[in-house]
């Protein structure tokens, strides 16, 4: 499969994420893919704690959760549902920047 065949799966999977009401993951990579579309998520954080160090620089976003226990699930679900963000188009824009400008940099470490 070639880069544009690659972008594509990229492209569809974040546009999954982004229809979901609810992202529940213990990855790292579908909680960026959360926080990039602006989807709230509540991420579990695994064995090799690199959800949990990430989830720091991105703690601020308000519709993403860290939870360390089963037992916080219900206040995550709450926090969320008091602290809703409603993503505007211009953050969606800045996000899609942004992601395009990580995407940019991959492919030159690709090629």
């Amino acid at each position: 499969m070639g880069i544009n065949g690659r972008k594509e799966q990229v492209y569809n999977k974040l546009a999954q994420i982004q229809d979901s009401g609810l992202v529940v993951t213990d990855t790292l990579h579908c909680m960026i893919s959360a926080a990039l579309t602006g989807t709230p998520c509540i991420a579990f954080n695994n064995l090799s704690g690199k959800v949990e160090n990430v989830y720091k620089w991105i703690e601020k976003m308000p519709y993403i959760q860290l939870c360390n226990e089963r037992t916080e699930f219900e206040d995550k679900v709450q926090a969320l549902d008091k602290n809703q963000k409603s993503v505007t188009t211009s953050d969606l824009k800045s996000m899609r920047n942004d992601w395009k400008k990580l995407s940019e940099e991959c492919e030159l470490w690709i090629n």
